[in-house]
């Protein structure tokens, strides 16, 4: 959806009250885009839960690659390393998820 479409749908969601679903990926991508300090600062909730969300998913992969170490690590010292590390990226996960809930929690 470009611009002009977007224009279109914020003028239709204007006379109706209602924007299009299929406006809303263009316009978050154009909000998230905008440098404009006033954008920027009615965006500061949005922008946080983006980035949470990317650190869930980031935190995600890493324990599916800890996983994977673990389940091809063999002898006791690999064995242990990679239980280490499964750990930490757990541990990491769950704090990501933890910042997640609280900005959605926040959200009402």
């Amino acid at each position: 959806m470009d611009r002009t479409t977007v224009g279109r749908a914020l003028l239709q969601a204007e006379r109706t009250g209602q924007l299009e679903r299929a406006a809303w990926p263009a316009l978050r991508a154009l909000l998230l885009a905008s440098e404009d300090a006033a954008v920027v600062a009615a965006t500061a909730a949005l922008r946080a839960w983006v980035a949470a969300q990317a650190a869930v998913a980031e935190a995600e992969q890493a324990v599916t690659a800890a996983q994977a170490a673990l389940d091809g690590a063999t002898g006791a010292a690999a064995l242990a390393t990679a239980a280490d590390a499964l750990a930490l990226a757990a541990d990491e996960l769950a704090g990501r998820a933890r910042q997640l809930a609280a900005l959605e929690a926040d959200a009402g």
